[in-house]
C-alpha cells in the first residue's frame, strides 16, 4: 500500500504547475462557451490565461459556461479543443 502511495504522490509532484498563472486585464465578456465539466471549468479558465485571454467562470442556464469576450472567442475555443 506505501508504494502504491509513493507512486501517486510522485505523479502529483510531477503534474504541479512550476509557472504562476497570471489573470490577462479584464474586459467585458459577452460570449460565453458552454459544455464544459463543472470539474475543468478553472482549468479551462487558467488555460485560456496561459494563452493571454481574458475568460471567467459562470453559470448558464444549461451548466457551467466559460466567457470571454466576443473578439476573442473563435480563438478560446481553439484553445480550448486543443487543450
Amino acid at each position: 500500500m506505501d508504494k502504491i502511495l509513493q507512486g501517486l504522490e510522485s505523479k502529483v509532484e510531477e503534474s504541479k504547475e512550476e509557472e504562476p498563472i497570471v489573470e490577462p486585464p479584464s474586459k467585458p465578456t459577452a460570449s460565453d462557451i458552454p459544455g464544459i465539466e463543472i470539474l475543468d471549468l478553472e482549468d479551462a479558465v487558467h488555460a485560456l490565461w496561459k494563452e493571454n485571454i481574458y475568460a471567467s467562470s459562470g453559470m448558464g442556464c444549461t451548466g457551467p459556461i466559460v466567457m470571454v469576450a466576443d473578439e476573442d472567442l473563435d480563438q478560446a475555443r481553439a484553445v480550448l479543443k486543443e487543450k
